[in-house]
């Protein structure tokens, strides 16, 4: 109830228009402080500092609880920019995605399909492709022969 009598004040004062939150969100919001108490006080699970506009978001998408990644339970934040705006992610970050059995199982069929084999790398497509870089950047079919490389690697040691 707390949410619907928030959203009609919110759509009353052109906050909300269309079913979509304003451009001009967070300047209306300043300038009416009760409802920006309110949205903060229905918004408080949230457990970092959401910018007005966030909670805004919040309140439109129906969200009551904060969310979690799927991966390790950590606090996600919500997409402020891009494509996915305004929603917030399945993971906390890169590496949780890339460890769950899905995705890797998803990538090895990817592979399989594309390279034949579940490792891109271990393809003779690839490792041509590597070489041909190789040469076009280097000079030699493997960095490890360029005088770059070498000069690196003895600079190194001598530092060590």
């Amino acid at each position: 109830m707390q949410r619907v009598r928030l959203l009609l004040e919110l759509k009353r004062l052109g906050i909300i228009r269309n079913d979509r939150v304003s451009t001009k969100a967070k300047s209306q919001l300043l300038k009416q402080p009760m409802v920006l108490q309110k949205l903060v006080e229905y918004t408080s699970f949230l457990h970092y500092d959401a910018s007005p506009v966030e909670r805004l978001h919040v309140v439109q998408q129906n969200i009551v609880t904060q969310p979690t990644c799927k991966a390790c339970n950590g606090i996600v934040k919500m997409r402020t920019s891009g494509r996915y705006r305004a929603t917030f992610p399945t993971y906390c970050s890169a590496r949780c995605l890339s460890n769950q059995e899905t995705v890797k199982e998803k990538r090895k069929a990817t592979n399989l399909q594309r390279y034949g084999n579940p490792f891109a790398i271990a393809s003779t497509v690839c490792r041509e492709k590597a070489k041909q870089k190789w040469l076009e950047n280097y000079g030699v079919d493997n960095p490890a022969k360029a005088d770059v490389v070498k000069q690196k690697r003895k600079q190194m040691l001598l530092d060590r």
